[in-house]
């Protein structure tokens, strides 16, 4: 009988600022490998680069929402 699931895997966090936003991970299914350290650091750069995705993209979020919320500060009252 063949047992089914994952044999090998690898989970990178995903560190944005200070704080770990999630985990990219990796892995196989139908046998297990070693995860030689020049991979590990490679993968490790993409996990990097998704952090930082994330990050800007919480940032742009944020400076629009700023942005509308000064913004209809600046409007003047109308009358009703």
């Amino acid at each position: 009988m063949e047992i089914h699931g994952p044999k090998s895997n690898l989970s990178l966090p995903l560190v944005a600022g200070e704080s770990v936003v999630g985990s990219l991970s990796f892995g196989t299914l139908q046998h297990e490998r070693e995860w030689p350290d020049l991979l590990k650091e490679r993968l490790s750069v993409v996990a990097d680069v998704f952090a930082n995705a994330l990050e800007r993209k919480r940032s742009d979020l944020d400076a629009a929402a700023g942005l509308r919320g000064s913004h209809g500060a600046q409007e003047p009252a109308r009358d009703r």
